[in-house]
């Protein structure tokens, strides 16, 4: 189970033990679904292996039936290891995965249409194992909010202003779900990512009051809206709702701080005696 108080620094929510680490190799995914790089090495000429098993007379079927080895492997295994999988970002990488190869599909039925033959391909297979993937993705992602709701903040506070590991956790989490989702607007994984975000708001506040000191308690929250920024740009450099909701964050504790200091710095004057 993803659980955040038990991360290290450097770690993710995603960090699995032994026995579930590489639980999916992409590249190997990826080359399973690439049937049409293997079965001709470009789309003209699988257009035109196509055309041949129509023209053969055998085309019904004939695909599923050329593939059904390769996708008996891959469903043995798929269906093995999916519900072990507890690295979010591996199961959105491979729904990304598979979008784009049905895209590419999309592209081929057009050209096909365009030689006057209606021919689906795959969408059906691809289909089937998306369906799979969402509802894992969601648990887990569900798993990563539960252990943000749940932290002991007493056994995660360090006496420490600097950024807190945790907020590094979730800044690089929620970066790299925001880079995969550029190009595809998903509002649910949008509402996913505010939840984490309103969660992870609530538990560094707790951290913050750890500190006897306000300026302290400011000093703390500024640093780790800063990391947190930094880190979204890397993903989003123009930026999106979360990146500006902790940069209004940064903007007022800025201020605070900026203040607290002025009236710190200010003369004591006493008064003269009578």
């Amino acid at each position: 189970m993803a659980d955040v108080a038990a991360n290290q620094v450097g770690g993710s929510f995603g960090d699995a033990n032994d026995a579930q680490k590489n639980v999916f190799d992409l590249g190997a995914f990826v080359g399973d679904l690439t049937f049409e790089e293997d079965a001709s090495g470009s789309l003209g000429e699988l257009i035109e292996v196509l055309k041949s098993w129509e023209i053969a007379g055998n085309w019904r079927g004939s695909p599923l039936k050329a593939f059904a080895g390769p996708f008996a492997v891959i469903d043995e295994h798929f269906n093995l290891i999916l519900p072990n999988c507890y690295d979010a970002i591996g199961l959105m990488l491979m729904i990304r995965i598979i979008h784009q190869h049905q895209l590419m599909l999309q592209a081929l039925v057009i050209a096909l249409i365009m030689s006057r033959r209606r021919i689906p391909c795959l969408d059906s297979y691809l289909d089937k194992v998306n369906i799979s993937l969402w509802p894992r993705f969601k648990m887990v992602f569900d798993l990563y909010l539960g252990s943000l709701c749940n932290a002991n903040v007493r056994t995660l506070w360090e006496d420490d202003i600097h950024h807190h590991y945790v907020m590094r956790c979730y800044a690089e989490f929620t970066a790299s779900l925001v880079h995969l989702n550029v190009e595809y607007g998903d509002g649910q994984l949008e509402l996913n990512m505010e939840r984490l975000r309103m969660a992870v708001d609530e538990l560094l506040m707790k951290l913050a009051e750890m500190f006897p000191r306000p300026k302290l308690q400011i000093v703390f929250l500024i640093n780790n809206y800063d990391m947190t920024i930094a880190v979204l740009k890397e993903a989003s450099p123009e930026g999106g709702k979360i990146q500006m909701h902790f940069e209004e964050l940064l903007k007022s504790n800025t201020a605070l701080l900026v203040s607290s200091n002025q009236v710190s710095a200010k003369p004591k004057h006493r008064k003269k005696k009578s």
